[in-house]
């Protein structure tokens, strides 16, 4: 609600959050635990918003010890956020640090296993010469947006330009990883903060989101998360 551009976009914000198919679906249906890394992406943004880069970056870095996905977002944003390449190398190195703080206990009680699940496990990836070719368009999508991210932190406010970049790169990193539709609880609090402001985007995302939920929903096996056991046959 605080990061809502305006008061009468903050219920609209609120709104889309609470009420829609993949929130609905994957955190209270399913209850898989997509819903904590969702929570330190949009506490970064809310830190990169004071002004707190260095909070930002490790929040990311603590979110991805649930999820890959906000590793993805940690070099746009210490290159947005950075107004020199000093500034740029400390964010860099206080979010790697602060990933390897959290990582370190369960690596040394569980080794390598930590590890290989950490760096996505073959059933989230593509096989053969698809695979290569989608990490292959992954990188040069996201080595142009760093670039831009270079550029807009010339910026007067790039932190307000950091919420479009976790989108976008998010976006991309779904179309090159083999995902399931929970995994859109990622990238769904953004959409609720920009959808107020860019509706005949929101209306495309929408339908977009939909017409995989209609795809994805039906070959789910069944499971009730959080309300498992509401289900006798939980027990």
């Amino acid at each position: 609600l605080k990061m809502a551009a305006f008061k009468k976009t903050a219920a609209a914000s609120y709104a889309l959050w609470m009420l829609n198919i993949v929130v609905l679906h994957s955190v209270y249906m399913v209850g898989q635990a997509d819903i904590i890394p969702a929570f330190f992406i949009v506490m970064a943004l809310y830190a990169a918003s004071k002004n707190r880069p260095y909070l930002a970056v490790t929040l990311l870095s603590a979110g991805g010890a649930t999820k890959l996905f906000p590793y993805f977002l940690i070099l746009p944003a210490c290159l947005l956020l950075g107004r020199n390449w000093k500034t740029r190398f400390c964010l860099l190195f206080t979010a790697a640090l602060a990933a390897l703080l959290v990582y370190l206990p369960f690596f040394m009680s569980s080794g390598s296993s930590v590890l290989g699940a950490s760096l996505l496990s073959r059933n989230a990836q593509y096989s053969g010469t698809i695979k290569w070719a989608l990490l292959g368009i992954f990188m040069i999508w996201y080595s142009f947006l760093l670039v831009n991210a270079l550029k807009d932190s010339r910026g007067l406010e790039p932190q307000a330009q950091l919420i479009y970049y976790f989108a976008v790169v998010l976006f991309v990193s779904y179309a090159a990883i083999s995902v399931r539709f929970r995994y859109f609880v990622n990238v769904t609090p953004l959409l609720a903060l920009l959808i107020p402001r860019h509706r005949r985007f929101g209306i495309f995302v929408s339908l977009l989101l939909l017409i995989m939920a209609f795809f994805w929903l039906p070959g789910r096996y069944a499971q009730l998360g959080l309300f498992a056991p509401l289900d006798p046959v939980y027990f």
